[in-house]
């Protein structure tokens, strides 16, 4: 994580490479779909790119899997049914 606060991309791509398969399932398991599970992928790695300079130093894992566990339930918290008007 230190090479990816100073801004090293091939450390970030390291980390994507080495996570993305344990986080796709974890984000599968929560959302029950591939599609949604592909979208909290994403966005925990945007996250987890964004907040590199806030990480603390200890427990990466963790830190990653409550991202990926918040971003997972992220669309379940925002869906809201759409009324359909009948013609």
């Amino acid at each position: 994580m230190d090479r990816v606060v100073r801004g090293e991309d091939a450390a970030f791509r390291t980390l994507v490479h080495r996570y993305r398969g344990r986080v796709y399932h974890l984000a599968l398991a929560i959302t029950g779909d591939a599609a949604g599970a592909e979208d909290a992928l994403q966005e925990t790695f945007l996250a987890v790119h964004r907040s590199a300079a806030s990480f603390g130093g200890s427990a990466f894992r963790a830190w990653l899997f409550t991202i990926a566990r918040h971003e997972a339930t992220r669309p379940r918290r925002r869906q809201v049914p759409i009324p359909v008007e009948e013609e």
